[in-house]
This record gives structure tokens, C-alpha cells and sequence, in this order.
């Protein structure tokens, strides 16, 4: 009988031309990744490059103003999202993208880093008058105001600055708050725009309720939400200096045609802030309340632009965040969309967010001092 060789064993495929199931993943995988790195990378250029037009009404342009303002807006969010990138990378070995993404995480993070490690400012001089503002949206359907005015009590607050004031507060406001602070303006609404500014200093001259009305004198700009709610502004006198405090509640910009109201508000404010300067008794100028927008959206590069300095970046610590303060979303990070600004006459001391008074929001408690 013949012997038969026994068959010679088939070629195994080989690895580098057949790869295996996990290597095309691991390679799908890496892909997804740079992909989604360079999407978030062109996303943020854009955010940043777009000029800011605050006057701009075309459809194209405000689609494109409301996705980078977005970018802007929830930027730390980018920053953890490029983080949790950065680990995927590493798990998939993609090293070179693990540096990107950590050089891009960095980069998104860096403001809140930066207020996270800012030192505390220095003690004012105790002899120093010192201005204390107490700023809240309280919430229109927040039904007890008690621990705001138990806030407003401890924090001995020379003014109050309230938005979302609607009739049924009031009473308890003007209860706890005829004595204290005997000087009052009230701008009530049912809806979310009312109003109010309660002051221990008496006011310089009669409150104006809607200061921001010649906007509605351009038919371009007729609001559907804002542009016809009233904007508190007064004056008083502290430390033998003027100061206007304008109280603000600013549109949300839930749509681009919201946002496009919030513009022409930031616009109104830029040019009522340089005739403020070019006037021939300039005055101290505060600006504070619900801006519903971050500072490293463009609209506030705006009020920088006029010299204005906001409270947190001066004396603040920690990321200032004050909205949302509802839950489950307050155990998120937040963001800082009630401000308190003020011109170079006044330095801020103190700027801390308050505790929780009901409302969606954080209050604000601020300490001004005349600048030297």
C-alpha cells in the first residue's frame, strides 16, 4: 500500500491583510475619535473667529451667532467632554490624539481653572465705606422669599436688586424691607420680566422703569420677549460719589431670533455706556442682575470693551456658577449668568454666590469700595 503524505496545512491568513474583528474596531474606534476631535476643534475656532455684529438681523447670520454663542456658553461642558476623549484615546492607544486632546481639554477648562486657583483679595480697609449689593432673581413662581430676605438681613445689603418680581412677592418684600429699606422701585409683572430695587441709601432722583424704550421706536427691533420690559435704573450716592445702578434682566436666548433681542440689549447698553463717559458729570456705573449669558460669550467682550470690570473675575473665587439651582440639574456643573459689573470708580472686595433661596438661580452678594 502506498503511504499518502499527509495534506499540508492550509495558509493562515495573514494578520496585517485580513485584520481580525478587534482590530477593525480598535481602528473604527480611533477614527471616531479624531473625527470627533476635529469636528470640536473647527467648532471652537469658528465660536471664537465669528465676528460679533450685535445689530446683525439676517436669518444665516443669527443661526450662526446662536450655534457659536452656544460653543461659548458651555464651554467648561466642551472641556469635561474633551476630557472623557482624552481617556478614550489612551484606552485605544491613540497617543498622539491623547496629547491633543489633552492640550484641547485644557484649553476649554483653563477660565474655570484659572477662577478655581485665583487667590483671595485682600481684606478692604475697615475704615473703607464699603457698598453691599445683594443681587437675585428670585424666581416668579418661587412662593416664600424668606430665605432671601433672611440673606438680605445677615449680609446687612445696602441695596437689593431683584428680577422676577411679581405682585404676589411684594408684600412680603415691603413687610420685611419698609424699614431697613425705606427706598423703593417696583416694575410689576406677572410673567418673568417684573422688577424691583430696595435701597437703605435714598435715590438721587426719580427711578427710571423703561430706559431701554427708544428700541422699540426702530420697527426692526420689536420684541417678542424683552425689548418692552422694564430695566430699573437709579442713582444714589455713596462715598460722596454718584454711582447709577442699572438693574437688568436680559432676554434668553432660547432661539436665534431671542438671541438676536439679547444683542440689540448689549448693543443699547455699549452705547448708553459711552455716553456715560463722554458725559460732562460722569457718574460710577453698576450693572447687575439676570444677563442670561456667560462672560466668555461675545455680548459681555462688549461691556470690557467699555471699561466695565465684573465682580467675580475681580474678587471672586471658585467658578461663580448661579444657575441651574434646581435639581437634579444642580448637581451638574453650572453656569454664571447673573453678573455684577462695575466701572473703574468702584472696586469689588468681596463676590460670592449665595446660598439657595428657592429660585433656579443663585443669589449674588457683592462688596464694592471706591477705587483709589
Amino acid at each position: 500500500m502506498l503511504n499518502r503524505e499527509p495534506p499540508a496545512p492550509s495558509p493562515q491568513p495573514s494578520s496585517r491583510t485580513h485584520p481580525t474583528l478587534r482590530a477593525r474596531l480598535t481602528t473604527l474606534a480611533r477614527t471616531s475619535l479624531w473625527a470627533c476631535w476635529l469636528a470640536s476643534l473647527a467648532a471652537y475656532v469658528f465660536a471664537y473667529a465669528m465676528p460679533t455684529d450685535l445689530l446683525a438681523s439676517g436669518s444665516t447670520h443669527l443661526t450662526f451667532a446662536f450655534v457659536a454663542f452656544m460653543l461659548r456658553t458651555f464651554i467648561l461642558h466642551a472641556g469635561i467632554a474633551m476630557t472623557v476623549l482624552a481617556v478614550l484615546a489612551l484606552i485605544f492607544r491613540a497617543r498622539r490624539l491623547f496629547v491633543l486632546s489633552c492640550i484641547f481639554a485644557l484649553a476649554l477648562c483653563w477660565p474655570t481653572l484659572r477662577a478655581i486657583t485665583r487667590p483671595a483679595s485682600p481684606a478692604p480697609n475697615p475704615q473703607q465705606p464699603t457698598l453691599t449689593l445683594v443681587v437675585a432673581n428670585v424666581n416668579l413662581g418661587n412662593p416664600d422669599l424668606s430665605k432671601l430676605i433672611s440673606l438680605i438681613n445677615a449680609e446687612n445689603a445696602d441695596v437689593v436688586i431683584l428680577q422676577e418680581i411679581t405682585p404676589a412677592h411684594i408684600a412680603s418684600l415691603r413687610s420685611a424691607l419698609s424699614v431697613t429699606h425705606p427706598h423703593r422701585s417696583e416694575a410689576l409683572r406677572s410673567d418673568a420680566f417684573g422688577q424691583a430695587i430696595y435701597s437703605r441709601i435714598p435715590f438721587q432722583s426719580e427711578p427710571q422703569l423703561f430706559p431701554q424704550g427708544t428700541l422699540l421706536r426702530d420697527s426692526r427691533l420689536g420684541g417678542v420677549v424683552g425689548l418692552h420690559d422694564p430695566q430699573i435704573r437709579t442713582t444714589i450716592s455713596f462715598d460722596g460719589l454718584p454711582v447709577v445702578i442699572q438693574n437688568l434682566h436680559l432676554v434668553p436666548p432660547g432661539d436665534p431670533s431671542m438671541l438676536r433681542e439679547q444683542r440689540v440689549q448689549f448693543a443699547w447698553l455699549r452705547d448708553w455706556l459711552r455716553s456715560m463717559a463722554t458725559s460732562p458729570n460722569p457718574s460710577a456705573v453698576i450693572l447687575a442682575g439676570d444677563f442670561n449669558s456667560t462672560p466668555s460669550s461675545p455680548q459681555h467682550a462688549v461691556l470690557r470693551a467699555a471699561g466695565l470690570i465684573e465682580s467675580h473675575a475681580q474678587a471672586g473665587q471658585g467658578t461663580g456658577h448661579t444657575w441651574p439651582d434646581i435639581a437634579p440639574l444642580s448637581n451638574l456643573p453650572g453656569i454664571r449668568i447673573d453678573h455684577v459689573y462695575s466701572t473703574s470708580e468702584l472696586r469689588a472686595v468681596e463676590a460670592r454666590v449665595g446660598p439657595s433661596i428657592g429660585s433656579d438661580h443663585r443669589p449674588q452678594v457683592v462688596r464694592l469700595v471706591k477705587a483709589k
